[in-house]
């Protein structure tokens, strides 16, 4: 990366004889004959080589406001002066070449849901010559000196570096790799001063969202060195946990949801209040039938807000009370999981859709959980 040469840039005689040697060379002179017809004294020609050469790159101009300050018409183009600077340029191109590469390691499936993406590094890039945090919002006459404006470019510089560090530190393969041990991969991102990316690296890298117990562990790791190989066995730790948990909360449901049939089996009559008393007396209470309060659809409540027939929006007990039991008939062999109990619903309700046809023509049979009876009432 090109250095700035504050020196040579705020000398007050560099900048004075800079002045006139940069008006030869816009008539025409090289630079080694305007130094001659301008006199400039030899310790200052280094100095005012420098000026004009960064003067030629775009990125500085000998300031022309009061006491070599820069105008409020050069307030105007300091931006753009910033943008023209050969680091900003350099390290845009590499984020482009970057994002190019990582692209390949895009998941096949797509992101999933809730996944927090490290930044886009093309885009980052090309804003380094628009954050200048220093820059005045407004120009003040004598207020952005050269000091300044050097200060300003040497931010844009370390952006930029910033910027090439997490480059570099991505830009090998196996630091996509899902597999690889990611005790090297959070290593090398220590290496290169990247670990304010960690969450947003797992999150991209394993294609999966972060919650909170994880993102905690993540700062320990982050702020206060914990191992990997403890992050890795703690967050194991509570993901069996949670799958523990989870599931004997799908075992009871499903064992809830048999006694449910088992109640409902063999009824003949679909009268609201007589079945809402049935369930009540068999279920000392447990059980509740009602319009559930998310949908207004007839529903079963087994326990505590959670209801058995709602998603399907069933309108009378007839449908609600088959889709019960063939609920049951699914479940039988099924791993109690969420996504197997909707697949289950859905095989469920495939089962007494029928029956809707045959209810409108008053052909209720006793419900059953027999297969080939519920067959033979949509028959």
């Amino acid at each position: 990366m090109q250095a700035i040469n504050s020196a040579a840039l705020t000398n007050i005689a560099a900048l004075i004889h800079a002045r006139t040697v940069n008006l030869d060379i816009k008539a025409g002179l090289d630079f080694c004959e305007s130094v001659h017809r301008r006199q400039v004294p030899g310790e200052y020609v280094s100095q005012v080589d420098e000026i004009i050469k960064a003067i030629a790159a775009g990125w500085f101009e000998i300031p022309r406001g009061v006491d070599l300050t820069f105008s409020k018409d050069q307030y105007g183009r300091l931006r753009q002066m910033a943008s023209r600077a050969p680091w900003v340029i350099e390290i845009q191109s590499e984020a482009l070449a970057f994002e190019e590469f990582r692209f390949n390691f895009r998941p096949k499936g797509g992101k999933s849901f809730g996944v927090k993406s490290i930044p886009d590094m093309a885009e980052e890039a090309a804003v380094v010559g628009n954050r200048l945090s220093r820059l005045p919002l407004e120009h003040a006459a004598g207020e952005i000196t050269v000091e300044l404006w050097l200060q300003i470019l040497q931010d844009t510089q370390a952006r930029a570096q910033q910027i090439r560090l997490q480059i570099e530190c991505l830009s090998l393969e196996w630091m996509w790799n899902p597999h690889f041990t990611l005790t090297q991969q959070v290593a090398r991102l220590r290496q290169f001063d990247c670990m304010h990316l960690l969450a947003e690296y797992i999150s991209e890298t394993r294609n999966r969202h972060l919650d909170r117990f994880e993102g905690k562990l993540l700062d320990t790791v982050k702020h206060r060195n914990l191992p990997v190989t403890e992050y890795e066995m703690q967050l194991a730790i509570e993901l069996k946990r949670r799958h523990d948990e989870a599931r004997a909360t799908w075992l009871k449901n499903f064992a809830l949801i048999k006694r449910l049939a088992a109640i409902l089996d063999g009824v003949t009559t679909y009268h609201h209040a007589t079945l809402s008393r049935r369930l009540k007396q068999e279920s000392k209470g447990e059980f509740r039938l009602q319009r559930s309060p998310m949908n207004g659809a007839l529903a079963i409540e087994i326990r505590y807000q959670y209801e058995v027939g709602h998603t399907y929006k069933f309108e009378t007990p007839f449908l609600l009370v088959n889709y019960c039991l063939a609920l049951a008939d699914e479940l039988e062999g099924v791993e109690p999981e969420f996504e197997r109990y909707l697949e289950a619903s859905d095989r469920a309700h495939a089962r007494v859709k029928d029956l809707e046809t045959a209810e409108s023509d008053g052909q209720r049979h006793p419900a059953t959980r027999r297969p080939d009876d519920i067959e033979g009432a949509a028959a």
